[in-house]
């Protein structure tokens, strides 16, 4: 199984990276208490993002956001809960500004294939258990440089990502991720009433059409 492959990259133009950067896993930092990881987001390639759980609580849904590292994207800070991914900052003309060795582990086990049919050799979602024992490192890192709690932020970052996807056009997103993107927005109208609603009143204010409700 090839993880590298230079010239299927080349020819797609890191069509990956185009929608935002990889994956770190907890494997690829030999040090992650406070100080380590907020020397590690002052380099300014990384951010920490947030994966939304769902849940139901005296039935009620809930979304709470569950935080990891992975690469800085273009023009986003380096607190990203979540948003509607950019390019990747570490982009560059030439390919990843990092050599094999040191790309985050996302993207090393991220498999070319042909016609931009790229898949991962892990399960997401066992990385991600990984990331449990620095919640709390990382949710101090996020009240440091906002000034905010991580769920005041993750709020704040569901209403412009819920905005964004009803402003920006849709139809250079492949439908594979549009209907992922579909069902993402989908759980978070139902679980964030009040966002939704403020997400809606700016869209409103601002004479946006909305292009996409739950009902379609």
């Amino acid at each position: 199984m090839e993880l590298e492959n230079k010239e299927l990259c080349k020819k797609c133009g890191g069509h990956c990276c185009q929608m935002g950067g990889c994956e770190y896993f907890v494997s690829d930092f030999t040090d992650l208490s406070f100080k380590a990881l907020d020397s590690i987001l002052k380099e300014g390639r990384v951010c920490i993002s947030a994966i939304p759980q769902f849940g139901i609580v005296n039935r009620k849904i809930i979304c709470t956001p569950f935080l990891t590292l992975r690469a800085r994207n273009i023009g986003r800070d380096v607190i990203d809960l979540l948003s509607f991914e950019t390019q990747c900052a570490s982009l560059t003309k030439d390919g990843c500004f990092y050599d094999f060795e040191h790309r985050p582990s996302g993207g090393k086990h991220l498999i070319p294939r042909p016609n931009k049919k790229c898949s991962i050799d892990y399960d997401p979602k066992e990385k991600m258990k990984e990331w449990m024992p620095y919640q709390n490192a990382l949710r101090k890192l996020v009240k440091k440089y906002t000034g905010k709690s991580a769920e005041v932020k993750f709020k704040e970052d569901i209403i412009d990502f819920i905005y964004t996807f009803s402003t920006i056009p849709l139809d250079n997103i492949s439908a594979d991720r549009l209907s992922k993107l579909k069902e993402l927005i989908e759980h978070l109208l139902l679980s964030n009433p009040d966002e939704t609603k403020a997400a809606f009143a700016r869209l409103k204010q601002e004479n946006h059409k909305l292009i996409y409700t739950p009902e379609e």
